[in-house]
């Protein structure tokens, strides 16, 4: 068989087959591309799921105009020029093959202006061998690549896309790992006319964080616990989410960035899980962003024609530093190290009276008011004293403190300078809370005293009571959070219910639901934020079922409880600490608000349990 020279085009759609397998891989190397264009603002405009379009705007540098053929010939770059750049690429791109094997599966157009350039140019390539056409065009500073019709010349490849929904979805998780990886950019997503996404570039951690809310869901801004690691071989930072409880479905959401490029590591995701797993001690969905620094002569990203894939000189030096940040930054979550109330290495070697003297200046007085009396022996002194409850934080952290040192202190309390333990009462501007987390007994149980009275309280059914009353809140004051759904989902209803909804689409947007219906069926275009990520074609008809019948009470600016509970009931469950069961506590203003949690709230009569233990004595 005789050997013989690949033509340009099917050498370029072999390169092509590596490269270009959906759209999502298209809209991968075209913004990578923008990044490096060293601009401020990206925008991604798609039309049919990136089948009809996918275009890509930067306000870069732009490419001069004799660069332009260029830019669509295959292994052409501006990103390495010798074999040294290829051991320390800094770059997302490097290899000089996307826009050449992208031109070859579609009808692809390439406008650009550099800033001193009077006016910009576009180019075009065309025909087997991939001739380009140059001619001017009016443009602002940066560059702007339209591909259209993708995979028109190979109807084969096209069989094999699936649905606009999911090569959206593809999409989308893309866009938003470009969009994370690079916060200084700012970023915009719009799908046929319509803006999906729209980030600011970010300008401090503040505005990061909510930045990476508004991209991956508020829970990275709530509950997110930040890991930092520095170290001459890695620097760390990132969010973590705590595991979700056992019984949840919750999946995966793993995020990893090295300089400034999203990965897939296999090695960087088995460190994460080991430090999830060395933290909670079980196999646990993983949800976390981090992102990674190195000297880029230490890693390759050579590996795959993806650039997903990196290899380390140092693996085993990586991953133990990985596992290592991970595990100190759950350590601060999964336990709240006890603040050493006598710091003095008197204390540490057990002369407490000592301690007292050294540590008696700093002590707070306080007037009569609320007393307190502390236990002769705890082993968690922490869960004794580890609410104070007022609204002055500051305050609180003070009291804290000298709670602490008189718990440590024990029985030795009566030598303090001040009134014992028993007699400390707290000043009358100190605001007390009706309920006080005291402990967790086992996982989802709660410990809450009120006065002299002591209950056992479900955290899940505490939850539910406070996200009821404020979706009812909500709707009553017109003010339900709604998400925008990025294509409408269609659910089956019922035909009466549906006949019901025509004249209640005002009450269901007033809810969070927007709607349009069908024969037998209701497309939704937005939900209730509170509910992103729930089963809607479990939850929706019965949700928009109670929509219809409570019309009425809607209408009034009454929102039935019925309605609420089953929005509730789609609800994820969440891990509360005990800061945020106290917080859950705060919003009850009435002991019958606990006692309407019915068997989920169960009152402990320790006032009789003590009359039969003081007469058995």
């Amino acid at each position: 068989m005789t050997i013989r020279r690949l033509s340009v085009q099917l050498a370029n759609q072999i390169a092509a087959g590596e490269v270009v397998d959906r759209q999502a891989s298209v809209v991968k190397e075209l913004l990578e591309n923008a990044v490096d264009a060293g601009g401020h603002k990206i925008v991604l405009e798609l039309k049919g799921a990136g089948r009809q379009l996918i275009r890509v705007r930067d306000d870069g540098v732009g490419i001069p105009k004799d660069e332009l053929p260029l830019a669509l010939a295959p292994h052409a770059t501006s990103k390495i020029s010798t074999f040294e750049d290829l051991n320390a690429i800094v770059t997302l791109g490097f290899r000089g093959e996307a826009l050449a094997s992208i031109a070859s599966v579609s009808k692809l157009t390439l406008t650009s202006k550099v800033k001193d350039a009077e006016n910009g140019y576009s180019v075009q390539v065309e025909g087997p061998e991939q001739v380009s056409k140059i001619f001017p065009a009016a443009h602002l500073n940066g560059t702007t690549v339209d591909v259209c019709e993708l995979f028109f010349n190979t109807p084969a490849r096209r069989r094999f896309l699936k649905s606009d929904r999911t090569e959206m979805m593809r999409i989308k998780d893309v866009f938003i790992r470009c969009a994370l990886s690079h916060p200084q950019l700012g970023f915009e997503l719009i799908s046929d006319a319509k803006s999906i996404y729209k980030v600011p570039a970010a300008k401090d951690e503040e505005s990061a964080l909510k930045r990476l809310a508004k991209l991956l869901g508020p829970d990275f801004l709530r509950d997110g616990i930040a890991i930092r690691g520095e170290n001459p071989a890695l620097k760390i930072s990132g969010t973590l989410l705590a595991p979700p409880p056992i019984y949840s479905s919750a999946q995966d959401l793993i995020y990893i960035f090295l300089n400034g490029r999203a990965v897939s590591d296999r090695m960087l995701i088995h460190a994460l899980r080991e430090g999830f797993f060395e933290s909670f001690h079980r196999e646990t969905a993983v949800r976390a962003v981090v992102y990674l620094t190195c000297d880029p002569h230490e890693v390759d990203v050579n590996v795959h024609p993806r650039k997903d894939e990196v290899r380390f000189h140092n693996t085993t030096q990586i991953h133990d530093i990985f596992v290592e940040s991970v595990v100190n930054a759950l350590s601060r979550y999964t336990k709240e190290p006890l603040t050493e109330s006598l710091s003095c290495e008197k204390c540490r070697e057990g002369d407490i009276e000592e301690a007292v003297s050294i540590n008696n200046s700093s002590l707070p007085s306080f007037p009569k008011g609320l007393s307190f009396k502390v236990p002769e022996k705890d082993s968690n002194n922490d869960r004794v004293i580890k609410h104070v409850f007022s609204e002055n934080k500051a305050d609180d952290l003070k009291k804290t403190e000298f709670f602490k040192k008189n718990v440590a202190l024990g029985n030795k309390a009566e030598k303090f300078n001040v009134r014992s333990l028993n007699e400390i009462e707290i000043k009358p501007e100190y605001s007390t809370s009706l309920f006080q987390f005291l402990d967790e007994p086992v996982a989802g149980v709660c410990l809450v005293r009120s006065d002299k009275r002591f209950f056992l309280v479900k955290e899940q059914s505490l939850l539910n009571k406070t996200r009821i009353d404020d979706y009812i809140y909500d709707v009553n004051n017109n003010s339900v959070k709604s998400a925008s759904m990025m294509m409408p989902f269609a659910v089956k209803i019922e035909p009466l219910v549906i006949k019901a909804l025509k004249t209640a689409q005002d009450e269901a947007k007033r809810c969070g639901f927007e709607i349009e219906l069908k024969r037998n069926m209701v497309s939704l275009k937005s939900i209730p934020d509170c509910i992103r990520g729930c089963d809607l074609a479990e939850y929706a008809p019965k949700i928009l079922s109670l929509i219809a019948v409570s019309k009425e009470s809607l209408q009034r600016g009454e929102c039935p409880s019925s309605l609420a509970l089953e929005v509730v009931s789609g609800f994820q469950p969440l891990i509360l600490n005990p800061d945020k069961i106290q917080s859950l506590l705060n919003s009850l203003s009435s002991i019958d608000d606990l006692l309407s949690l019915g068997a989920d709230c169960h009152e402990l009569p320790i006032n009789l349990w003590a009359m039969e233990f003081l007469g058995k004595s």
